[in-house]
């Protein structure tokens, strides 16, 4: 198996994506409210708002601050391994750059007068980050459950067991995240 390592080009690039947004912000802002919405409640009414400049810039900067920081540490992680970086970890170092660009497009579309789904959009781009994360953290070896876990994992056969379940509940909760976007 190729070993995969967390390069500065890599965090740079995740970066980069979570930023991307605040561009077609920028681009539209003439025709944005002063006043932009930016969260609703589990109905779908906005129930919060934000100055606009404020909400073109500060969740992209917000999550590429929080990203920059986790994909540096993985950087630094795998520097020291000899073996491939668990997929659990790069799935997770894709997972706000996904969540920047779905998400403030999504407030962005809204705010320009587009009819979006926001409750669907956010249940079904949860559920399949739940799926993937679920799907992937049975795959991740003893070694590095016992750097991760504390309380550590007694024996490999228990960290297996534990990491089998935990990743079919994350499945099962991701799936009925879905179902949930799909019936509403």
């Amino acid at each position: 198996m190729k070993m995969k390592k967390v390069t500065g080009t890599y965090v740079l690039m995740t970066v980069g994506i979570c930023l991307l947004p605040i561009v077609p912000g920028f681009a539209v802002c003439g025709r944005l409210p002063a006043t932009m919405a930016t969260h609703w409640n589990f109905q779908g009414a906005v129930d919060d708002t934000m100055p606009q400049t404020i909400a073109i810039v500060c969740p992209p900067v917000g999550l590429a601050l929080v990203q920059g920081l986790m994909a540096a540490c993985m950087m630094r992680q795998t520097k020291k391994r000899t073996t491939p970086l668990p997929g659990l970890f790069l799935v997770s170092l894709w997972l706000l750059p996904v969540i920047s660009v779905v998400m403030n497009g999504m407030v962005v579309l809204y705010n320009l007068g587009v009819n979006i789904p926001v409750v669907t959009i956010t249940l079904l781009l949860a559920g399949l980050m739940f799926i993937l994360i679920g799907f992937e953290m049975p795959r991740t070896n003893y070694e590095d459950g016992r750097a991760l876990m504390r309380p550590v994992p007694r024996s490999e056969q228990s960290y297996e067991r534990l990491t089998r379940r935990l990743g079919m509940v994350w499945m099962i909760v991701g799936v009925v995240m879905v179902a949930l976007a799909l019936i509403m």
